[in-house]
């Protein structure tokens, strides 16, 4: 598909771009997303885990609400990554709802 969508883009030119339809510039951001998007699934598959166990998720795991510690080093950078790729996602998604 992605084949189809690289020949697609390259056959329209600038005079095409007409009756409303922003044609080039919707191939362009939809495949932005899709790239986000699988960008976004390995940054937070990355993401180590904050629970110990499954028990912890049910029964609350109260402990660890007062003893969080603040993320350091490739973990802060995996949540700041994950946040600004996030939010261009959510930018992106209403760009192209009220664009198109």
């Amino acid at each position: 598909m992605g084949g189809k969508l690289t020949l697609r883009v390259l056959y329209y030119n600038v005079g095409e771009l007409s009756e409303g339809g922003y044609v080039l510039m919707y191939d362009i951001l939809l495949t932005i997303m899709l790239i986000l998007s699988v960008f976004i699934i390995i940054v937070i598959a990355m993401q180590p885990t904050k629970t110990q166990s499954a028990s912890n998720a049910f029964m609350g795991g109260a402990s660890q609400l007062f003893g969080k510690q603040k993320a350091r080093g490739f973990e802060a950078v995996l949540i700041k990554t994950t946040v600004v790729s996030l939010i261009l996602f959510f930018g992106l998604a209403f760009t192209l709802s009220q664009l198109f």
